[in-house]
């Protein structure tokens, strides 16, 4: 009677064996990849960054010449900037920009930057107007006065020159911050790529194995 275990016809492992063994460790990694991806990426996104915004005193839009207080709430949670971007933006979107001041409500004046492109930069809250000088502010009181620009008033205007109405601040988001703030979006893409893969490898691997297994039993019928 032969050995099976000297006997390589009898001792060599059912056709698909292999393949589906293979399969099935590359779904239980894909698996793992997931939960462990999703926990590491998605547990860092702060939604909170999101919704945080200046705080305006009074009327959110003023005219054109005039003032407005704000106030930069401290940051929602602890993870996120204590400073961010905010802006001085007008309506309509074609105006010549104001000349802007901004300082501190009981301290020094704070240098505006202008926004060569409304585009550059993103309101959360005021999508409608454009952003035309930015600051980097940090939590307090700030208080910023606009007027027209030399040669704007009524009757020396340009009639091709559109004439500035209100104006308003709001938390603005540039390509950096996205960048930043979408990260741990961008991270989970990617590990959902690389699980997507190791699934469909697995997936296919184990199909085939599944393939061969049942070939050869009905052969062996």
């Amino acid at each position: 009677m032969p050995n099976p275990d000297t006997n390589p016809v009898l001792s060599a492992k059912p056709p698909g064996v292999s393949a589906i063994r293979a399969g099935s460790v590359l779904l239980l990694i894909s698996v793992v990849i997931g939960l462990v991806g999703s926990i590491l990426t998605v547990g860092r996104l702060d939604q909170a960054s999101f919704t945080r915004d200046v705080v305006i005193d009074g009327k959110n839009r003023v005219s054109v010449p005039g003032k407005l207080t704000f106030r930069v709430a401290e940051p929602l949670s602890d993870s996120a900037p204590e400073r961010m971007r905010v802006a001085v933006a007008i309506l309509p979107t074609d105006a010549v920009a104001p000349v802007c001041l901004l300082r501190e409500l009981e301290g020094d004046e704070i240098t505006l930057g202008s926004v060569l492109s409304g585009g550059s930069y993103v309101s959360t809250t005021n999508p409608d107007m454009m952003p035309v000088a930015v600051a980097e502010l940090g939590p307090g009181k700030y208080q910023v006065s606009c007027e027209l620009a030399k040669g704007q008033e009524s009757a020396d205007r340009s009639p091709d020159e559109t004439m500035v109405d209100r104006f308003t601040v709001t938390r603005v988001m540039g390509p950096d911050d996205l960048t930043g703030e979408l990260s741990p979006i961008l991270w989970f893409a990617g590990v959902l790529v690389l699980a997507g893969l190791f699934f469909l490898s697995g997936g296919i691997t184990l199909f085939v194995g599944l393939v061969q297994r049942g070939r050869a039993r009905r052969i062996t019928i």
